[in-house]
């Protein structure tokens, strides 16, 4: 049996699938990130091999041309003149990388599609319970509750798509594929991302899944900031939880120059 305080503690790494990470022998071939998971061992891996076989790429101030500009600075060398062309390039490119970032994300299960599946839930008394995904939306923890959350580690066991939600989902991504700065992720409370993204990929999607491998509300809200304070200056929130909603509202309090729609929805 699992209790609800061991399924809290997951592992966050700032690697996501697209990003660039260094590997080979000494570790210095440039490798691009195409699949995170995990292997027999319960160790993350990337591109199937341990995560411990790669490091990330050291940080470089400043974003392409401006980051080149920096860096000649930082040799010594003269950088390139304000009239030139080399200038008026990077300004020209980081108005453009100013203009702004959205970040569309949404919730999976009872917000774009149902499955059948249980939470089930041993009380401190003994006894045992079961609830769904929206029952177990607005369930109110008792002490000594311990989860079970065996069903959603598994592949999708009759999974429907919750269509007018689902449109919405596919309209966000195709908006990602014309516009530059805009992303699209599906943030579940599950452990495992494959299974969900499996059942995208059977309806023609290649989804974004993030896992953050919990039910409390601030494990979403600690992912959605960290993307706020990587740059992104719009956000789009679709959850069936009000739990999840009111904790991202409360985070969007913080952030009043980020455009917010935070939408409670009944799948």
């Amino acid at each position: 049996m699992i209790k609800l305080k061991d399924i809290l503690e997951a592992i966050t790494i700032p690697i996501e699938i697209g990003d660039t990470v260094l590997g080979g022998k000494f570790k210095n071939k440039r490798i691009v990130v195409k699949d995170i998971g995990k292997n027999e061992k319960g160790d993350i891996t990337i591109n199937g091999r341990p995560l411990m076989k790669f490091r990330i790429l050291p940080k470089v101030e400043g974003d392409g041309l401006w980051a080149n500009i920096r860096a000649k600075k930082k040799r010594g060398e003269k950088p390139a003149h304000k009239n030139s062309k080399a200038h008026k390039d990077a300004v020209k490119a980081g108005k453009k990388i100013n203009e702004g970032k959205t970040l569309s994300i949404f919730d999976f299960d009872d917000t774009l599609a149902t499955a059948d599946a249980w939470i089930y839930i041993k009380h401190k008394n003994g006894k045992e319970s079961k609830l769904d995904p929206a029952e177990f939306a607005v369930y109110k923890d008792k002490p000594g509750d311990e989860y079970d959350f065996r069903d959603f580690d598994k592949m999708l066991n009759n999974p429907k798509v919750i269509k007018k939600n689902f449109k919405l989902l596919v309209k966000q991504i195709e908006k990602a594929r014309k516009t530059a700065g805009r992303k699209v992720t599906i943030l579940t409370a599950r452990r495992l991302g494959f299974p969900v993204k499996h059942f995208f990929k059977t309806l023609g999607l290649d989804v974004y899944v993030v896992p953050v491998a919990s039910a409390d509300p601030q494990k979403k809200v600690d992912w959605i900031e960290t993307k706020i304070k990587g740059g992104y200056d719009t956000v789009y929130f679709m959850d069936d939880s009000k739990k999840n909603i009111d904790a991202v509202n409360k985070l969007m309090k913080k952030y009043p120059h980020v455009k917010n729609i935070v939408k409670h929805i009944d799948g």
